[in-house]
């Protein structure tokens, strides 16, 4: 029997909620799209979401969010989200800011809260500040609500009107209100265009409970017994949900709440304030959810502080967020049943742990369908393990595991490398595997590299990376070069160039001819606009800067050109990027070893887009390596830079202009005088890009990797 308290409710002081935890919020990043996506006002345009859903990936978030307004802070937090519930009433009172979390993230699937089975007292006369209310409100039939034998009308919630749900109310011009409510929500809410679908609260089986009594449900002066004012009742939500998903069709999704017997009759269900008590049956219901339901059968789980506001309260988090990983069903976090209405965010949010590779299974050698002890889901690139037993476990992991760096809670997410977890009752934590290669960036083959964001802030364990292909210290670039989808590979050999792509075919040449001295440094991105991936030269340390663009065949597709002059010997370091946003991809250089930290930028046909800066001091004669990409989600790269040997490790970061972005930061130990290398990229593919640095300087890489890996 469901028995929590539904928000609606809350609607009875919708705006003195709006500001409750945003000062208290949790900070982390996820870095989303830029594409403009425009309401559309014509009902009979479908919506796609069904691709939105199959593009998200674990860990999957929803936020069920009540507020009847929201503002541009509330836009931009929520946008971070993959599924929104939110009230209907926004389309009236925010209509921008809906378009404007859509526009932030293109992906993301809004539904319209509303109740299946009751209205506020007062919704005829709130036509200013819930304007789609008192049009329901206005299409209600006196004799819809629900009463007692006596006629007096029922509620569960003060302040709040039951409605007949069923079939035994009477017709009214051939309609009851199941037929008002379903025909209300394609007229007046998904004509909007601004909606993927509708959420109904309030999905009740024990209507005696929630009417506090009998009820009379055919107005015939006598109650009905409790057994079939309950069958009639279901009977009247299931034709709701079904009427709905009937009129609407397979372009909008129908979800409901409460109620996890309808879970055939809808394509996802909210299980509130999880796990209500008992954590196996829930369990067991959110998995006939997943696998029963309307496709695609979208269960929520929504945990919460228990209405204390202590969001802080880690392990209660973890604990509802890794047993939805257990279901692959979305996850919802926030102040309880009584306000729904926060964005806390948390860093295992961002883990990004891909698809699931296998279903959830016990550790603890028990058996049974969820039942209580330690169970783990595995996925592309981590797992989750959660302690549902009565006593704290340790658990074998079976191989190594990162557990996640946070800044939240330190204590269980401090970076470092597990074989073993052991978890009090009712906690969980969420693991990523170890790092091991590195695509879409160029690096360093054999190298040790680590892992920041733009201020510097280390994210992951560092690690040595390599490819067997190519040679120790060459630079190496995977990416997909031929436009079939699958990773290539393009490094060096000395002074050779070398692609080897994902069906098995290589092809390599001279860029400089076999008189060159020393091995070359490259690039690769499209600086000439054909929409193809060139790949860029220059002489790493010895020759000439002479900057030459190939094909992937091995032929030169843009006119050669001196990064610097012609008479400087120490070479250059090259990278590529959209560093202005438009089309084309511009061409950066960093003056090799002999030369000062002079950083220029070209366009692909070798003019002189920018006399350049100086990354460092420019008495400096240690050369500056460099690379583009972008970091500040504004479509437009930066240019970062690593100081060249006999420099320290000290990573800067710049705009497209040559504009500081903060002082920079040291990856390494001060000491470490060796020179680095940098590139940017999403390693982990969470979304962002990164600043990955690597040093050959092996011991003291050892020391960094140990200090961090192993605390």
């Amino acid at each position: 029997m469901a028995t929590s308290k539904r928000t609606e409710s809350l609607d009875a002081l919708p705006l003195a909620r709006d500001r409750r935890t945003r000062e208290a919020r949790p900070s982390a990043s996820r870095v989303l799209g830029l594409v403009l996506v425009a309401a559309v006002l014509v009902a009979a345009v479908p919506r796609t979401s069904s691709a939105a859903l199959s593009s998200h990936v674990s860990p999957k978030l929803a936020n069920y969010f009540l507020h009847w307004t929201i503002d541009e802070l509330d836009a931009r937090e929520l946008s971070r989200w993959d599924l929104l519930i939110l009230d209907m009433e926004l389309q009236e009172r925010s209509p921008d800011m809906l378009r404007e979390i859509r526009r932030r993230n293109p992906d993301i699937v809004i539904l319209a809260y509303i109740t299946a089975g009751e209205i506020r007292t007062d919704a005829a006369n709130l036509s200013t500040s819930a304007p789609l209310r008192t049009k329901l409100a206005n299409r209600i039939n006196p004799s819809w609500y629900l009463t007692d034998a006596a006629g007096n009308r029922r509620t569960f919630w003060q302040g709040t009107w039951i409605l007949n749900v069923t079939n035994r109310a009477p017709a009214v011009n051939g309609e009851r209100w199941q037929d008002v409510l379903s025909r209300f929500v394609k007229d007046e809410v998904m004509s909007s265009g601004m909606w993927d679908g509708v959420f109904f609260d309030n999905g009740w089986d024990d209507i005696g409970y929630f009417a506090h009594g009998p009820v009379d449900l055919d107005g015939d002066g006598r109650n009905e017994s409790a057994a079939d004012a309950n069958r009639a009742w279901q009977d009247g939500l299931r034709q709701i949900y079904r009427r709905t998903h009937e009129i609407l069709g397979s372009s909008y999704y129908v979800f409901q709440n409460d109620g996890p017997m309808y879970y055939a009759d809808v394509q996802g269900q909210l299980f509130e304030s999880f796990p209500k008590g008992n954590w196996s049956l829930t369990q067991q219901q959110i998995q006939r959810t997943a696998q029963g339901g309307v496709p695609p059968a979208v269960p929520i789980v929504n945990s919460n502080t228990g209405n204390t506001g202590r969001f802080t309260e880690y392990g209660n988090m973890r604990y509802g967020l890794a047993s939805a990983l257990l279901n692959d069903a979305y996850f919802s976090y926030d102040y309880g049943d009584q306000d729904h209405g926060q964005w806390y965010y948390y860093d295992e949010y961002d883990a990004n742990l891909g698809k699931p590779v296998g279903g959830a299974r016990r550790v603890d050698g028990a058996s049974g369908n969820f039942a209580s002890g330690v169970w783990r889901r595995d996925f592309e690139r981590g797992a989750a393990v959660v302690n549902a037993g009565s006593a704290a476990r340790t658990v074998n992991l079976s191989g190594d595991f990162e557990k996640l760096r946070g800044t939240q809670d330190p204590t269980t997410n401090d970076g470092s490398i597990v074989n073993e977890v052991r978890l009090v009752s009712r906690d969980a934590v969420i693991l990523r595997k170890p790092l091991e290669e590195v695509s879409g960036g160029a690096f360093t083959n054999g190298a040790f590299t680590r892992m920041f964001n733009r201020e510097g802030t280390s994210l992951r364990n560092g690690f040595f990376v390599s490819d067997a292909r190519f040679g120790a210290g060459e630079t190496v670039i995977r990416t997909d070069m031929d436009g079939d989808g699958a990773l290539d590979a393009v490094g060096t050999d000395g002074r050779r160039v070398r692609v080897v792509l994902a069906t098995g075919r290589s092809t390599s040449f001279l860029p400089y001819g076999d008189t060159l001295v020393g091995r070359v440094n490259i690039a690769v991105g499209d600086v000439t606009g054909d929409g193809t991936k060139e790949i860029v030269t220059a002489p790493a340390t010895s020759g000439n800067a002479l900057i030459r663009t190939w094909s992937v065949e091995g032929r030169e597709a843009a006119p050669a050109f001196y990064a610097y002059d012609p008479k400087f010997p120490g070479g250059a370091s090259v990278a590529v990027g959209n560093l202005d946003g438009e089309g084309k991809d511009e061409i950066v250089t960093g003056a090799g070893p002999g030369g000062g930290p002079h950083v220029r930028i070209f366009s692909g046909d070798g003019k002189v887009r920018d006399r350049g800066f100086f990354a460092y001091d420019p008495r400096f004669r240690g050369g500056v390596n460099v690379a583009v990409g972008e970091l500040t989600g504004d479509g437009k790269a930066e240019i970062v830079t690593g100081a060249g040997p006999g420099g320290g490790p000290h990573v800067r970061v710049f705009s497209g202009t040559g504009i500081p972005r903060g002082q920079g930061f040291f990856a390494l130990d001060r000491r470490n005088t060796a020179g680095i290398t940098v590139t940017v990229t999403d390693v982990d593919n969470n979304n962002s890009r990164d600043i990955l640095v690597f040093t050959r300087d092996l011991t003291l890489a050892a020391a960094a990797s140990a200090a961090v890996a192993f605390r």
